[in-house]
C-alpha cells in the first residue's frame, strides 16, 4: 500500500526524451510523453512532428530576448556570434569550479 501526505504537492513527469522548453510552465499532474514537446505558459503538449504548432507557441515567447537580451535576427541575419560571446562569458565564471567530491568539474 502507498501513502501520500495530504500536503504533498502535485507532480509532473517528463518521460524519456521529452522536452519542456525554457520559459514554459508545466501544469501540475502533467505527463510529457516519450519524445513529445511541452511549450507555452501554460505548456501545451505536442508530438515531435508538430513543428509548426510548436513554433507557433515558441516564437512569441521570444527566447533570444528573454534569455540573452538579444532581439531575434531578421531573415538572413544571425545573432550567434553575440550569443556565443554571452555563453562564453557565463561559462568562464565557472572555470575554477570543483566537484563536491573534490575532483575537477
Amino acid at each position: 500500500m502507498w501513502y501520500t501526505h495530504r500536503s504533498q504537492r502535485p507532480k509532473s513527469e517528463v518521460r524519456v526524451n521529452g522536452t519542456v522548453h525554457l520559459l514554459s510552465e508545466l501544469p501540475p499532474d502533467t505527463t510529457v510523453p516519450i519524445n513529445w514537446v511541452a511549450v507555452g505558459r501554460p505548456a501545451q503538449l505536442f508530438p515531435p512532428e508538430a513543428h509548426d504548432a510548436i513554433w507557433a507557441q515558441q516564437e512569441p515567447m521570444n527566447f533570444p530576448k528573454e534569455i540573452f537580451g538579444l532581439d531575434r535576427p531578421g531573415l538572413g541575419e544571425t545573432i550567434m556570434p553575440k550569443l556565443m560571446e554571452r555563453y562564453t562569458r557565463f561559462l568562464e565564471t565557472h572555470g575554477e569550479d570543483v566537484a563536491l567530491d573534490g575532483g575537477a568539474s
